[in-house]
């Protein structure tokens, strides 16, 4: 099945899809739910989305940073649908709009479970295990 991935207009039907798909993925399976608090300043980053058949099956959100830095952060697939590419997909679109706009620099912080993934995409760690979300995480970056 071919997936879509475009842009998400903040406030718009698609952005409110999203941030269900963040909280299902992202955030219930830790017993949490996505706050309002974290969703300041959503309105000035850049949301994308895959889509199949017209339904939201994968999400991230772009942060840009100072100094030509932008940072991924929320990336979220449908569980069943974990391992078949989206994600890949996401980061590859991500990456082409970041190199478009000049940004030097794509940091994230990813659960250790994923530490592989982004490794597998030319990320590399910078610095040691952190706990966030009571999950381990670390700091990950990629130079354009």
């Amino acid at each position: 099945m071919e997936t879509e991935i475009r842009f998400i207009e903040f406030g718009s039907a698609e952005y409110g899809e999203e941030l269900k798909l963040r909280d299902l993925i992202l955030r219930r399976p830790l017993g949490l739910v996505l706050a309002e608090e974290e969703l300041k300043g959503e309105d000035s980053q850049f949301h994308i989305g895959a889509f199949r058949d017209e339904k939201l099956v994968g999400c991230m959100v772009l942060t840009p940073r100072e100094e030509r830095k932008i940072q991924v952060r929320q990336v979220a697939v449908l569980e069943e649908l974990q391992g078949s590419g989206i994600g890949k997909e996401l980061m590859l679109f991500a990456e082409e709009y970041i190199k478009e706009n000049r940004y030097s620099l794509i940091i994230l912080q990813a659960r250790t479970v994923v530490e592989g993934f982004y490794k597998k995409l030319g990320y590399e760690r910078v610095g040691d295990v952190f706990i966030a979300k009571n999950i381990p995480h670390v700091k990950m970056q990629k130079e354009l």
